[in-house]
């Protein structure tokens, strides 16, 4: 361990992510936690990356309302993409699906996901190396009311369907048959590997 790293305590549930930015040394978590360092963080938080103490500038509202299974970190442009079983940030309703700005931890109203998931959770979300698409595997079956069981593509401009990436298949966005729990992208030689509890795609 780190000597110095000693100021990180959470409780009220447990850190299920987190993502490191080097540039600026500063920790994201999230989960299903409710307090941070005894002070109010629900399930998302920033902490020092050299000492663990608090970052209170990242934060905004009540949190989120339930579990943060998986962050992605965009340092380019500011943005942290979140993703789990929660339907409302800081009392904003969002679908299982937000990206926060990793300046203060507000809402990035361009990246719209109101609707985004229809029911379950996301599990994991990945960003392409150009950062203009974001990949989400999980428990659900539809992303803005089309049929997307278990992954999705979305485009980052905005937070719309990529309907491109439907799986080719007889019934368009009908990838798997079960949950989707882990993704990785190769950009370069255009391929995505997923694994799962799914016995059919």
């Amino acid at each position: 361990p780190i000597a110095s790293f000693t100021s990180l305590s959470v409780s009220g549930g447990v850190v299920e992510c987190l993502e490191y930015d080097s540039s600026a040394d500063i920790l994201y978590i999230g989960g299903s936690f409710t307090s941070v360092n005894s002070l109010s963080r629900n399930r998302i938080a920033a902490v020092d990356g050299t000492t663990g103490a608090l970052n209170t500038s990242f934060y905004q509202g009540s949190g989120f309302q339930s579990t943060v299974y998986d962050i992605e970190l965009d340092t380019a442009n500011g943005f942290l993409y979140c993703t789990g079983q929660f339907s409302s940030y800081a009392s904003t309703s969002v679908g299982r699906l937000v990206r926060l700005n990793t300046a203060d931890g507000t809402i990035s109203s361009a990246f719209d996901t109101s609707v985004g998931l229809n029911f379950g959770y996301g599990e994991v979300c990945k960003l392409n190396d150009a950062k203009t698409s974001l990949y989400v595997g999980g428990n659900f079956g539809q992303y803005t009311s089309v049929t997307r069981n278990h992954l999705v593509k979305i485009n980052t401009t905005d937070g719309s369907l990529d309907t491109s990436f439907d799986g080719g298949g007889s019934v368009a966005g009908n990838f798997f048959n079960s949950n989707v729990l882990g993704l990785l992208i190769d950009d370069a030689a255009g391929f995505i590997y997923v694994f799962g509890t799914f016995t059919e795609s």
